[in-house]
């Protein structure tokens, strides 16, 4: 008999940029027009297309979080990788 259990992937990055993290799901409510995806629960191993977004999204992505995210790096789909972008850009902007 299989464990009925769930469980969940890590969620060690998520947590540790949670405010960029918190950016990454509004812009993909706003893209997708689905409010609910702002308090979605993601973790380390959530992508973009968890969400149904396809590389067509990406140019609007991109506006709405104010980076270039390329569909073409595997790196730009991944969320918590994302808001680590997103992060660095602002230490950026303090410095």
């Amino acid at each position: 008999m299989t464990d009925p259990r769930i469980e969940l992937a890590a969620t060690d990055a998520v947590d540790a940029l949670a405010p960029y993290v918190d950016r990454v799901l509004r812009a993909i409510a706003v893209i997708c027009d689905e409010p609910g995806f702002a308090d979605a629960l993601v973790t380390d191993e959530s992508w973009l297309s968890d969400f149904a977004l396809t590389t067509e999204d990406y140019p609007r992505l991109s506006e709405v979080l104010g980076i270039q995210l390329d569909p073409a790096g595997e790196e730009d789909h991944v969320i918590y990788r994302i808001a680590a972008r997103l992060k660095e850009r602002d230490r950026r902007a303090v410095s």
